[in-house]
This record gives structure tokens, C-alpha cells and sequence, in this order.
């Protein structure tokens, strides 16, 4: 079960870098291209849900994202916040799936604290370039 929280973090974090390296048409659709990669490369190591993958890891990084705006010291519990939110309203008709957004969040949140500071200094470095 570790592992595989590890992998979710490592998922998004890739998926963080990946949307920072390009060229977006739009905030949704780099992130969405960059979700949908690094699934596709998770599936070639492990029998995974691609599109739930993708889904779940939207609505994780857009949560970061969303939680991080007019704030300077981003914490867990905000983007945990966020993305039950997001978890919450993608998935209105379907409780269960939910549920396993929104625990999906707070298994990567918890093992994410160092990563959220990292991306809060990455960001604030951009808005100083």
C-alpha cells in the first residue's frame, strides 16, 4: 500500500513538471495531456484504471493549483479541501468513486507535505522571473 502511495506522489509530481515544461493551449488540457501520459507510462508497469487514473490525477493537480492561488505557505489540508471539493462535485452520481477520489487526496497529501512546500518555492520563483 506504501508503495503505491509513493507512486501517486511520484505521479503527480511528474505530472506537475511535465505541465510546467509546456507550452499550454489551456491550464485544463496541459494538464489533462500531462495526466493522461504519465498514466499511460503507469499502466505499462501495473494493471491500473487509465481513465480513473487520469481523472484522479486532474483533479489532484488542478486542486494544487486552485489551493495554491493568494496563498504563501500552502499546507495539506488546504489542497485537501480543494480536491474533496473537486472529488466531490466531478463525481455527485457516484458516491462510491468519491469517496475514492477524495481518500486518494489524503493518501497522497499526507505523504505530499514536502512536495506541496516544493511546489509553493517553485511558484514563487516563477512569479520573481
Amino acid at each position: 500500500m506504501a508503495q503505491n502511495k509513493t507512486i501517486a506522489v511520484a505521479l503527480l509530481l511528474a505530472t506537475l513538471v511535465a505541465v510546467m515544461g509546456k507550452e499550454p493551449e489551456t491550464l485544463e488540457e496541459t494538464l489533462r495531456a500531462g495526466c493522461k501520459e504519465e498514466c499511460s507510462e503507469q499502466k505499462k508497469k501495473a494493471p491500473i484504471d487509465e481513465k480513473q487514473c487520469e481523472d484522479f490525477c486532474f483533479i489532484k493537480t488542478k486542486s494544487i493549483f486552485e489551493a495554491h492561488k493568494g496563498v504563501k505557505d500552502l499546507k495539506a489540508d488546504r489542497f485537501i479541501d480543494f480536491c474533496n471539493n473537486e472529488c466531490n462535485a466531478v463525481y455527485k452520481e457516484d458516491p462510491a468513486t468519491s469517496k475514492k477520489c477524495a481518500e486518494s487526496c489524503e493518501a497522497d497529501a499526507k505523504e505530499a507535505e514536502v512536495f506541496l512546500d516544493k511546489v509553493v518555492a517553485y511558484m514563487q520563483t516563477m512569479k520573481q522571473a
